[in-house]
Parts: structure tokens; sequence; C-alpha cells
């Protein structure tokens, strides 16, 4: 599976692959788009879940979880930043993804997961 959307201010090891927040620009999107988009981050498949939540601040973004759609795995504070104009962490392989799949995430079963 491809993985998307980690962000290194919210990863608790020592080594850290994710990206951090302040290497990153807020893009402009269609506000439709994005409603799409963290609707369909939202739906995906839970594949691990920690009781941990993320903050941003002093604010609980979401409890710490991984969600697929059989192709991708990200974790689901994407939604959040996404939804914040973080449009960068979603790779274009994904969005093609998701729009081929009318933003509806397929039905993901063992055998199915890549």
């Amino acid at each position: 599976m491809k993985v998307l959307g980690i962000i290194k201010e919210h990863e608790t090891s020592l080594v850290k692959k994710g990206i951090s927040l302040n290497d990153l620009t807020i893009l402009p999107a269609s506000s439709a788009e994005i409603i799409k988009l963290c609707e369909y981050l939202s739906s995906g498949k839970v594949v691990a879940a920690f009781l941990h939540y993320i903050f941003d601040g002093e604010n609980a973004i979401a409890p710490l979880a991984y969600y697929t759609d059989g192709e991708f795995i990200w974790p689901s504070y994407l939604s959040y930043y996404v939804n914040k104009g973080y449009f960068s962490l979603l790779s274009e392989e994904f969005i093609l993804n998701v729009k081929e799949h009318n933003y509806m995430v397929k039905d993901v079963s063992k055998n199915e997961n890549k």
C-alpha cells in the first residue's frame, strides 16, 4: 500500500518519516472538492486504531487511526489538515484514484489489499 499524509509533528517514534507542517504551504482548492476529498478520507476502512488522540495545539483533532481504500493508507487526522488547506498532503495519484472511484471508498476485503 502507498502511505500518504503522515505529519512529522504527530509522529512519536525517534525516526520521523513524515512531512513537517512548517514545510507545507496552504494551497487554494475549490471548497466542493475539499469537502468530497475529506468525506472520502473519513470513510476509509480502519486498519489500525490506537488509544491516543491527536491534537492541534490544545484542540483535539481525532483519535489516532489509520484508514485505507485498498490502495492507499492514511492517518485519521489527514482530513482535518486537507480541510485547513494543506492540499499538498495528497498525492496527484491519490486524487486521480479517488476521482476514478467517484469519491466512493470501495469495499475492501483482506484479499484485495495491495
